[in-house]
């Protein structure tokens, strides 16, 4: 993940209020696509062997921007239909795993959207914790009490650990969580508590 984590240490922050599930789409990519990791860092794409120059920020918040459009829109990365969502409410469950499914997840897997119940926080946490042990990035959706309000992304850890490790699109950070505060519902992730969804390969 050496291209990876150089683009991280970039700092990849989403590009507006609108794109947290774009930029967490767009790291999950390059996570389990090690071409595109390198394009994103380097800018040379050695699968396509397309070459965009210019600094790894911009060239992140250009593929985000890309693909929040598809993720949208009423086809999906397989060219099936998908109920459409409005670009200013951000990115819909469904259509994150669709993508994820489709180019952005391990390939060959499929991704499902779960709901979380507050009762069964704990068990979520397991579930992402050993996905992301398995390298399956796992996109999770946070909120207040109410409702969903941020995508962030569960990242295959660094050594052994029981503590969950995110990319946190608001700040472009990486942040680490443990099972408690997450089965209490009390992140710290720009400024939402609640997990809501997570994004787990289902095959």
């Amino acid at each position: 993940m050496t291209h990876v984590d150089d683009a991280l240490r970039a700092g990849l922050v989403q590009p507006d209020q609108r794109t947290c599930g774009s930029a967490s789409l767009t790291v999950a990519r390059m996570v389990t696509r090690p071409g595109y990791a390198e394009f994103i860092a380097t800018g040379a794409d050695p699968d396509t062997g397309r070459t965009v120059p210019g600094p790894i920020p911009a060239r992140f918040q250009a593929e985000a921007l890309a693909l929040h459009p598809r993720t949208n829109g009423f086809l999906d990365a397989q060219m099936r239909l998908q109920l459409p969502w409005p670009r200013a409410l951000g990115t819909a469950p469904w259509a994150t795993a669709n993508e994820m499914t489709a180019s952005c997840g391990v390939p060959g897997s499929s991704y499902t959207a779960k709901l979380i119940l507050p009762n069964r926080r704990g068990q979520a946490f397991d579930a992402v914790r050993d996905a992301a042990k398995a390298g399956h990035p796992v996109p999770v959706y946070v909120g207040n009490s109410w409702s969903p309000r941020h995508i962030v992304l569960a990242l295959p850890p660094i050594g052994d650990s029981d503590r969950v490790r995110l990319y946190e699109p608001a700040r472009g950070a990486r942040i680490h969580v443990d099972r408690d505060d997450f089965a209490a519902g009390k992140l710290d992730l720009a400024g939402w508590s609640t997990p809501w969804f997570t994004v787990l390969p289902s095959r």
